[in-house]
């Protein structure tokens, strides 16, 4: 299979510069008077990920017609490469959710952010008992009301256009579950926003009020042994994909587990005040 830069230059494309991700190779292009994004499925292990091409191009497309034009648009490529699993999207000007809580996290934008996130989720739920999909794997780790989950439908994978609408995008692999897993997904995913870089933003741990805020909006679907759940998948995960020098390793574990348990604390406190129950 042929490298991005060779795809792109034999699409005639310029103004180019290919960047590997963790899983992806990516790049910003003019290709034929357009400039589009530019996402080739090849990890930084060099290995060819069939699957996940081919997951993200279904559930992008699945995503869009579930969710129609009510106040979100879903990011559906515009040109296909199967061959070198290539995808291209169109380049839009977007605010993501690392813009947003860099300029406040008690911003009164907030909370019709989390309504739009709700009103999403909402459809994906209406569809979940749609025979349309009844390929899809199921998997449930509760007997909640079935929804399409996508395993990428998280808050870091969403972002406000320039017409003021939500932009679903890297939704990854669908299959059929709960709107209270997909729920908890969306809760830890906010939970997480000020995990990385800069690390005064991880050391300060999660925003309280963002993360309080999205437990109200999503209140009829919170489950703290889903969340629970989910924190420790994002735990466990992000310490395996640790790249960083061997030393420091166990210091990244350290700060991890801290913030982390710090999440947790939030959300047994939520629980115990606004629902009165107990999940520690």
């Amino acid at each position: 299979m042929k490298h991005l830069r060779e795809v792109l230059l034999e699409a005639g494309a310029t103004d180019f510069e290919c960047r590997q991700r963790n899983w992806s190779r990516i790049a910003r292009a003019d290709v034929n008077g357009q400039r589009l994004f530019a996402k080739q499925f090849v990890t930084a292990r060099d290995k060819n990920d069939v699957d996940g091409y081919q997951a993200e191009t279904r559930s992008a497309k699945m995503a869009s017609r579930i969710v129609g034009s009510d106040g979100a648009a879903v990011l559906v490529p515009v040109q296909e490469d199967p061959e070198n699993l290539t995808v291209y999207y169109p380049e839009l000007s977007l605010e993501t959710p690392d813009q947003r809580v860099r300029r406040t996290a008690s911003s009164g934008l907030w909370p019709d952010y989390f309504l739009r996130l709700r009103r999403a989720l909402d459809h994906f739920a209406d569809a979940g008992d749609d025979l349309t999909y009844a390929d899809l794997r199921e998997r449930r780790y509760d007997d909640g009301k079935s929804a399409i989950c996508f395993k990428g439908f998280e808050v870091r994978n969403t972002a406000i256009d320039e017409a003021g609408r939500l932009v679903l995008f890297d939704l990854g692999p669908a299959y059929r579950g709960t709107a209270s897993e997909a729920s908890a997904r969306i809760l830890v995913s906010v939970a997480l926003l000020n995990w990385g870089r800069p690390v005064r933003r991880w050391v300060r741990g999660p925003s309280r009020t963002l993360v309080l805020g999205a437990c109200h909006e999503f209140a009829d679907l919170f489950d703290c042994e889903l969340v629970r759940r989910e924190l420790q998948t994002q735990l466990d995960g992000r310490i395996r994909s640790y790249a960083g020098p061997s030393w420091g390793k166990s210091i990244f574990r350290g700060l991890a587990r801290f913030y982390v348990n710090r999440c947790r604390r939030i959300f047994e406190q939520y629980a115990l005040k606004a629902k009165g129950e107990s999940c520690s």
